[in-house]
């Protein structure tokens, strides 16, 4: 699988790729499927394209939901069979103040190192551990510090996090 990421946020490609490196590592102790994960931040050739894209669809509300940005995007091919494209940066258009996802598409405006954990994993098949209303903690998240829960930036994932990646990576039946 590999992962594009494109930095739009007031923090360096260093920091993001830090945390994109601990990230695989956090998981990758359980899950060794996922070192052959490859990340590449600001592909040269794709990063004014997306500029001009974001620059262009912006200001029409989320670009998650919206359809003629997602279509775009797909005309440049960022959706590879075996891709996902994350997307950084304080000032994107979000419907929520963290981040939201799609199937291959993920965009993060809150770029704290556990929240960017939290929606990419999102890539790997897992689900949030809280009520989307009322922002509790679902029964299946077997841990206070479970950072697919709502609102935490320090933490890991639990296992049931853990175990829905795995179910992404064939490792586990349902």
């Amino acid at each position: 699988m590999k992962l594009s990421i494109f930095n739009f946020s007031s923090k360096s490609d260093e920091v993001i790729n830090g945390y994109i490196n601990s990230f695989i590592k956090e998981i990758a102790n359980s899950i060794s499927e996922v070192k052959d994960i490859e990340w590449e931040i600001n592909d040269i050739k794709l990063k004014g394209k997306i500029t001009d894209l974001i620059e262009k669809y912006n200001d029409k509300g989320p670009l998650i939901n919206n359809w003629d940005f997602n279509i775009e995007l797909s005309n440049l091919n960022v959706y590879e069979n075996d891709s996902g494209l994350i997307l950084i940066g304080e000032k994107l258009n979000t419907s929520n103040d963290w981040g939201e996802e799609s199937i291959k598409l993920v965009v993060i405006k809150k770029v704290e190192e556990k929240n960017v954990w939290h929606e990419i994993s999102h890539l790997f098949g897992t689900k949030d551990h809280y009520d989307t209303t009322t922002h509790e903690k679902l029964d299946i998240c077997e841990s206070e510090t479970c950072i697919m829960q709502f609102g935490l930036l320090k933490g890991t994932f639990c296992k049931e996090a853990i175990n829905e990646m795995k179910r992404f990576f064939g490792l586990l039946n349902n």
